[in-house]
């Protein structure tokens, strides 16, 4: 596939793994069934890790080809402002849920310190993504201004990827025990936590540039048609066995989302020559980022609806009831943002991206 051609198969599985998030954040308040819970693993190891590799991966392309100069400030704009207005909405929404519910006693505990809350993305679940991708973004540009061109060479990207997988086989460090971890001040616990995150990214920026060498375009772009069933039947059984029995018992689990996630993207890549534009494409690629940032409004509003209607109590969730609650509520907001990115205010302020056309 020529370079800088529209990657089809690339925005599609990065569609699904939008709605794997949203599979996450279903029902997560309460009980899960066993099946329930073995469905939600299945996207635990890849929806995000997916996400990090396609981001990455499409970084490394635009600092190879134009040079790390004003790459940061533009993330700014893409990134971090919609990332502070929706840190500040997702507070605002919680405090009104709060004081509406008689519960005004917990808003310290709510709303905690300013530190972990603006620099950690702890308003709400999925917003940590955003400093944790903009730590790897940081790193790769650093990189691209310390190597220069000799980022565009396999003499000095396969040492390279070969020390991410090393890496990844011993990084055991995630963000939930640091979050939990109550003897720690909240300098240190950010410092320690973005110090998880640029360990997180390291091998998946290795494999992005790996990924972005002349050879390895060529080859994961030619990838005959017949072998994608078995690379996805192998993707999908270490999945299922990671999910089911636990990946450490086999596999790190950091591995495992290494992976998982290139093995997608190459596979995504490789589908993108036979797919063959479509309106609603155009519309997932470009809403696939805003569905990521609104869905946990929407979740909570179709699960207080519920609950009013008596839909909804404590029991265990189920694998085909998170399943379709989560496809609702991936619709839906799918539709929120498809509408609201025509406003140019809030495209922009809400999504960091130009208003789409009527």
């Amino acid at each position: 596939m020529a370079k800088g051609a529209r990657l089809l198969g690339v925005d599609l599985v990065r569609g699904f793994a939008a709605y794997g998030v949203v599979v996450i954040h279903t029902l997560g308040n309460q009980p899960r069934s066993p099946s329930g819970a073995r469905f939600v693993a299945l996207f635990l190891g890849f929806a995000v890790p997916y996400f990090l590799a396609v981001s990455l991966y499409l970084t490394a392309g635009r600092l190879l080809s134009k040079g790390p100069d004003g790459f940061l400030r533009s993330r700014i704009e893409r990134m971090i402002v919609p990332y502070l207005v929706w840190t500040s909405l997702f507070v605002a929404f919680r405090v009104l849920l709060y004081v509406s519910s008689g519960r005004s006693a917990e808003l310290p505990a709510l709303v905690g310190s300013p530190l972990p809350l603006i620099l950690l993305g702890k308003a709400a679940a999925p917003l940590y993504f955003v400093p944790l991708l903009f730590v790897g973004e940081v790193t790769a540009v650093g990189l691209c201004r310390a190597l220069g061109g000799r980022l565009g060479s396999s003499s000095a990207i396969v040492p390279f990827a070969l020390l991410g997988v090393v890496l990844s086989w011993f990084d055991t460090s995630r963000r939930d025990p640091l979050w939990n971890d109550r003897s720690l001040s909240d300098l240190d616990r950010v410092g320690l936590t973005l110090a998880s995150d640029w360990l997180w990214c390291l091998p998946f920026i290795a494999f992005a540039f790996l990924f972005q060498l002349p050879e390895v375009r060529r080859r994961t772009g030619s990838i005959p048609l017949y072998a994608l069933p078995a690379l996805a039947a192998s993707l999908m059984a270490l999945d299922w066995i990671g999910a089911a029995y636990g990946s450490a018992a086999f596999l790190p689990f950091a591995t495992r989302e290494l992976i998982l996630a290139f093995g997608c993207l190459a596979g995504a890549v490789a589908v993108s020559s036979v797919i063959r534009p479509a309106r609603w494409i155009d519309s997932l690629s470009a809403c696939t980022f805003g569905i990521y940032l609104v869905h946990p409004l929407v979740i909570e509003a179709n699960e207080l609806m519920l609950r009013r209607a008596h839909l909804l109590g404590g029991e265990e969730g189920t694998a085909p009831w998170i399943a379709a609650l989560a496809a609702v509520s991936f619709a839906m907001s799918w539709v929120v943002v498809s509408w609201t990115m025509r406003v140019r205010v809030l495209a922009r302020f809400l999504y960091g991206v130009r208003p789409r056309p009527a």
